[in-house]
């Protein structure tokens, strides 16, 4: 009876944990990682249909269903016809041409793999045309990834886009993910971007919509250039130089995006926001980067209820002027904040983590004003060897021994006590990810660390 105790308990355990590792594998498996695999996957040996002959003899409106398989490029698609892939199709393009180039309007292209092998600096898709859709598109290329130029009101969403994977981000390919030149009223959504130079690159445009799209491990996450008129929204950039690079831009709105740990380059920061005017910034988390938002010659934006998280530098404004910088939270930032040459700015109501104000008449606002002192980030700009003291007793002694030419410090008058934003509690879905795989991991290295055990132990006895 002893023995037969001493075979189904181990032998319990090892089928318990078989299971489970099966089961986290399932979880953390997904039909985006499926469909990525599939677009990697390319059989030499496959037998190549060249795809121009089958748009040639399409008539105009046609749809044109791809069975699954292999098509050669590279294809110019001149007429209005939509061409929808049916399983896995793939579009190989190894010359140094556009693997597919649309000049007809109303092009609609679906469901597809396009493989741009080439070494050039050719796009994947290049629309020189207005109204075109691009969706569903798994796109793997040595250079662009789309690029639209002169191109109007065209849809591009729920794409895959990713260059040549790199171990350092200083070696990416000098090509962006999506490209707009002189193309206005587009709309660029959920859209997924990897290894390119910027993942979404606008320039001299006019009413553009980006939105919920995922980009990480490229140089600039979202970059406006010379744009008006224009949304940012709802966008996750993740280990990147800089998540958004504002430049020269009037009346946008930046909203509801989530940058975090733009830290592995010296000039890294959450955004940074550069001739901007007129513009309203609200509602993003800026978490783990060097500098949360870095604001230089912009004047009349409303920066307001933004979260800034851990950040060495929460905000950084240099020459900036007639901002209003309100109701933000601003959490656990080694420097909370620091101004140069910037002035007649508004700021009032933010919540500042390090500061202990009074509020006596129980409105959750302080009585008392904060002014940010730039001692420790002054010093640190000198020789940065003194992050190490980074809180110390005797650097906290010091600062508040600083006190020249406090009225060109950076000062809040009514500060907050209370958070003003859901932000700072919230979780993004790809940390959501990894903390269940960390939980679930745990776990098995328990139930792992038992099974030995007990096996062993009931062995011995």
């Amino acid at each position: 009876m002893g023995m037969k105790k001493e075979v189904t308990l181990p032998r319990f355990i090892f089928i318990y944990i078989v299971i489970f590792v099966i089961f986290l594998g399932c979880l953390l498996y997904t039909p985006a990682q499926d469909r990525a695999l599939a677009s990697r996957a390319s059989d030499p040996n496959a037998e190549v249909t060249k795809l121009q002959p089958l748009i040639d003899q399409a008539g105009e409106g046609d749809q044109l269903v791809l069975p699954a398989g292999t098509y050669a490029g590279p294809v110019v698609i001149d007429k209005k016809i939509s061409i929808i892939g049916e399983g896995i199709v793939q579009i190989i393009n190894r010359e140094n041409k556009p693997a597919v180039e649309i000049t007809q309007d109303h092009v609609t292209m679906n469901n597809l793999t396009i493989r741009h092998e080439s070494k050039g600096r050719e796009a994947g898709v290049l629309v020189r045309a207005d109204y075109v859709t691009l969706e569903g598109l798994q796109i793997r290329s040595e250079g662009y990834g789309i690029v639209l130029r002169d191109a109007h009101y065209n849809l591009i969403h729920n794409n895959n886009i990713e260059g040549t994977e790199v171990r350092s981000l200083e070696n990416l390919n000098n090509a962006n993910g999506i490209d707009l030149f002189k193309s206005n009223h587009n709309d660029i959504q959920n859209n997924e971007i990897r290894y390119v130079m910027d993942g979404i690159y606008i320039e001299s445009c006019q009413s553009v919509h980006v939105a919920s799209n995922n980009i990480s491990d490229v140089r600039y996450a979202v970059h406006f250039m010379y744009v008006n008129d224009s949304e940012m929204l709802n966008n996750t950039g993740q280990n990147n130089v800089t998540g958004a690079m504002v430049m020269g831009v009037n009346n946008a709105t930046i909203s509801g995006n989530i940058f975090r740990k733009q830290s592995k380059n010296v000039n890294a920061q959450g955004m940074y926001l550069f001739d901007v005017h007129d513009s309203i910034i609200e509602q993003n988390r800026l978490e783990g980067n060097r500098i949360g938002v870095y604001i230089q010659s912009s004047t009349h934006n409303q920066f307001r209820e933004n979260a800034l998280i851990e950040n060495f530098v929460g905000i950084q404004a240099i020459h900036s002027e007639q901002n209003v910088i309100e109701s933000n939270d601003l959490i656990s930032n080694v420097n909370e904040a620091v101004a140069m040459g910037s002035k007649d700015n508004q700021m009032s109501s933010n919540y500042w983590d390090s500061f202990q104000g009074i509020d006596s008449d129980g409105d959750h606002s302080s009585d008392i004003a904060h002014s940010i002192n730039p001692f420790y980030l002054n010093l640190v700009n000198r020789n940065s060897a003194y992050q190490l003291f980074f809180q110390s007793p005797g650097l906290t002694f010091l600062s508040e021994m600083f006190t020249q030419d406090q009225r060109a410090w950076l000062k809040d008058p009514s500060p907050v006590l209370m958070t003003n934003t859901d932000l700072v509690a919230d979780t993004s879905e790809s940390e959501r990810d990894s903390n269940l795989f960390l939980l679930l991991a745990g776990l098995s290295i328990l139930l792992i660390s038992a099974y030995i055990i007990l096996f062993l132990g009931v062995k011995r006895s």
